[in-house]
């Protein structure tokens, strides 16, 4: 297990950003979406797009936003705040 991936199951967060930038991002992705333990918590994938179309693979796999770089603070509070919310007010979660 990667350490970026046992510090996510560890803190038990409302949401998970990650850099897809980042070397072995879409693997990161793909354990966390398929972990039991993490593949509720939304997950925002941030990324360096010019193109919409560029982070589709990332919503394929299950992540609950995009979000092209530069994001201001404001923007990713934002996504967030809705990913937080989506998980709130999924069925998938139980009460």
């Amino acid at each position: 297990m990667s350490a970026h991936r046992a510090h996510a199951r560890a803190l038990a967060p409302d949401v998970i950003v990650v850099d897809v930038d980042r070397a072995g991002a879409r693997e990161l992705c793909q354990a966390l979406l398929g972990d039991s333990l993490t593949e509720l918590v939304p997950l925002i994938a941030l990324g360096r797009w010019t193109k919409t179309e560029e982070a589709a693979p990332y919503i394929a796999l299950g992540a609950a936003r995009t979000l092209a770089k530069p994001a201001s603070p404001d923007q990713l509070r934002r996504a967030c705040v809705a990913a937080a919310r989506w998980l709130h007010a999924s069925p998938l979660v139980p009460d």
